[in-house]
């Protein structure tokens, strides 16, 4: 998949989720936007059979279970 860039993570995320997120891995927000921009589409490309988001959107159990799935990545203790 295609880099994203961090106004498209903005977009994804609101800026709560994104300053927890950085916050449980002690970085600073700019950091943590980076980090997600990189992640995301490794994300999609890894789970799925062709790198395409809906092979990882049914993998997940749908919209409901992909959103939950990257719920967690904000609920790191």
């Amino acid at each position: 998949n295609q880099p994203i860039s961090t106004s498209q993570i903005e977009e994804i995320f609101d800026s709560g989720q994104l300053a927890e997120f950085a916050s449980a891995f002690n970085l600073d927000l700019e950091t943590a936007e980076n980090g997600l921009a990189n992640l995301v589409p490794e994300l999609i490309d890894k789970s799925s059979s062709a790198g395409q988001l809906m092979d990882l959107v049914n993998a997940a159990g749908g919209l409901s279970g992909l959103s939950a799935s990257i719920g967690k990545l904000f609920s790191v203790k």
